[in-house]
């Protein structure tokens, strides 16, 4: 929050986040082209870049506005190509932007409305012998009682008739 000069940064415990308001989404659509241009792929893989020609990137937001416009590799393109470019870059980002909206709303939908509460965990680390978790008195006890050097073991015993059958027993 802000109020004035000062400006008071919340942990997601103390306040819920609130989402970023984004009015235009802009997103990049990317164009191959082989053989000077003859042939045309849209979003090329890695293997693809490799050995196209040429590049040509629009970035273009859902209401068919061109943010930017790239080429490189160093062909020279007509103004029928790039229209044809833009246009099917217009489908695409209207595709994804569908996509990403229906992600956020279904992320809303999920999101808890009350803070998260952090509590400490209670695993214990180590191969269980000894009590970990820094309470040497019931690590003591345990071996004044002796329980501390028993473990419990699952040993397979296979039969003659080949089913296996488990058999818990203490060493």
């Amino acid at each position: 929050s802000v109020q004035g000069d000062e400006v008071t940064l919340y942990t997601p415990e103390e306040r819920d986040p609130v989402p970023l308001s984004i009015h235009h989404m802009p997103i990049c659509v990317s164009f191959a082209f082989f053989q000077q241009g003859t042939y045309l792929l849209v979003d090329p893989n890695e293997r693809e870049e490799r050995v196209m020609d040429g590049l040509l990137v629009i970035a273009m937001n859902k209401h068919r506005e061109i943010c930017t416009i790239q080429s490189s590799g160093g062909i020279m393109l007509l103004k029928d190509q790039v229209l044809r470019c833009s246009k099917i870059a217009g489908v695409k980002v209207a595709e994804i932007t569908e996509l990403i909206l229906k992600a956020l709303e279904n992320d809303q939908k999920v999101s808890v409305s009350t803070p998260v509460l952090w509590t400490p965990g209670t695993a214990q680390i180590g191969e269980g012998v000894e009590n970990s978790w820094g309470d040497l008195e019931d690590s003591e006890k345990e071996d004044d009682e002796g329980g501390g050097d028993q473990a419990i073991i699952l040993d397979s015993i296979k039969m003659d008739t080949g089913v296996e059958v488990s058999d818990i027993g203490s060493q």
